[in-house]
C-alpha cells in the first residue's frame, strides 16, 4: 500500500483538483479543517451559512499556497 499526501489541499483533496470550472479565484476560501471537518466543525457553521446566503464568509481567508501558510488565515 502506498499513502500519498500533499500540503496543497485538505489532506485528501488537492486545491487544484477541487477547483470548479469557471469559478474565479476570488470565490475560493480557506477553511482550516481536514476533509472530514469541512462540514462538521461547528466553529465554521456561521461561515458556511454566510457563504450560502450572502456569497461571502464571515471570517474565512483566501486559499494559501500550501498548508504551511494556513496559520496566516483567520480562524
Amino acid at each position: 500500500m502506498v499513502m500519498r499526501g500533499t500540503p496543497f489541499g485538505d489532506g485528501s483533496v488537492t486545491w487544484q483538483s477541487g477547483r470548479l470550472p469557471g469559478l474565479p479565484d476570488e470565490r475560493y476560501w480557506m477553511m482550516p479543517a481536514d476533509h472530514m471537518g469541512l462540514t462538521s466543525t461547528p466553529k465554521f457553521f456561521a461561515d458556511i451559512e454566510s457563504l450560502l446566503a450572502d456569497g461571502a464568509p464571515l471570517r474565512l481567508g483566501r486559499l494559501p499556497v500550501s498548508r504551511g501558510e494556513e496559520l496566516a488565515a483567520p480562524c
